[in-house]
């Protein structure tokens, strides 16, 4: 460049000028990566940070309704199986009373024999 603009111009000056020249070209492209990588970096940093919180929340929310659904069906269970066992319970002493008494009754039968 330096050669066509000025006769005098050493050709070795021209030379320096463009390897100085290709220098700074390849350091701009360097430069401008490396800031591009870092912005891409920002923008995929942040992304992963809100899609980190949002799943984190979702999880959170996911767990309170799981785990509030768990807590009544394990209470409407239990308090079938309370009443449940209290039926049996009641049931099988009704029933103990009255084979006890049919025994005691053929006890006493046979003794008055």
């Amino acid at each position: 460049l330096c050669c066509s603009l000025c006769v005098c111009c050493p050709l070795s000056h021209c030379s320096e000028y463009q390897e100085s020249s290709q220098f700074i070209d390849e350091e701009y492209q360097e430069r401008s990566q490396s800031q591009f990588i870092d912005e891409e970096y920002q923008e995929r940093s942040q992304f992963i940070d809100e899609e980190y919180q949002e799943r984190s929340q979702f999880i959170d929310e996911e767990y309170q309704e799981r785990s509030q659904f768990i807590d009544e069906e394990y209470q409407e269970r239990s308090q079938f199986i309370d009443e449940e066992y209290q039926e049996r319970s009641q049931f099988i002493d009704e029933e103990y009373q009255e084979s006890s008494q049919l025994i005691d009754e053929e006890y006493q039968e046979r003794l008055g024999q």
